[in-house]
């Protein structure tokens, strides 16, 4: 996180957020220029934040929590669960219909060849992601929200739903002064971050206290 803000995306802003999308869905929050931690340091996680009453089962021990749907895994046992009902799509050629070999990449690359089940099913995790995001748009005003990990690699095949959704269900007040944008740091932002992290502990700068993630 201390990367995409202070070399990545996040440059120069001071009310921002960032979610990680990978095999689940981490977060943290930038407020008024500090990282935000909480009582017990899990402020910001919004992966658990539950949008189903009877959902997927988490590891957390709720059920529908957001990241169970949009990390890479959610979306690849989406499309699982898509292609058991009887639907078609170009990933079982390329599988030989084995549904352990199936990949958020080959997702968007089938996304890609205009494949139906690929872009409905690219949307609805895009669509799902921003109804949370419209929530923590609502909750915490930010400036900015980048969005990073793995899945990011799908860009605007994801983003564009995202802001959609966003656009159509958060305060319009909260939401015009938002952007929702593609981390820009890659695998360099946990190193930095944490080099940045190290370096203000130890110069003792005040917008470094507490303990949390370096990501």
């Amino acid at each position: 996180m201390y990367g995409e803000w202070r070399f990545g995306a996040g440059r120069g802003c001071r009310n921002l957020m960032l979610i990680t999308l990978g095999t689940g869905l981490g977060s943290g929050i930038i407020y008024q220029g500090k990282v935000v931690y909480g009582t017990s340091s899990s402020a910001g996680e919004i992966g658990h934040m539950n949008m189903y009453r009877e959902g997927r089962p988490c590891r957390c021990g709720s059920s529908g929590c957001l990241g169970r749907y949009v990390s890479a895994v959610g979306m690849v046992r989406t499309f699982a669960e898509k292609l058991a009902e009887g639907r078609k799509s170009v990933i079982q050629e390329w599988t030989g219909n084995d549904s352990s070999q199936m990949t958020a990449q080959l997702i968007s690359d089938a996304y890609d060849r205009q494949d139906a089940l690929a872009i409905e099913v690219m949307h609805e995790t895009g669509e799902l992601l921003g109804y949370g995001l419209a929530n923590a748009i609502n909750l915490l005003n930010p400036e900015l929200i980048i969005v990073g990990g793995g899945m990011a690699a799908a860009g605007e095949r994801l983003l564009r739903p995202v802001r959609e959704t966003v656009a159509r269900h958060a305060l319009q007040l909260s939401a015009g002064v938002c952007r929702i944008v593609q981390a820009e740091l890659g695998d360099k932002a946990g190193m930095l971050g944490a080099a940045v992290y190290a370096d203000g502990r130890w110069k003792g700068g005040n917008s470094w206290s507490g303990n949390g993630p370096t990501g």
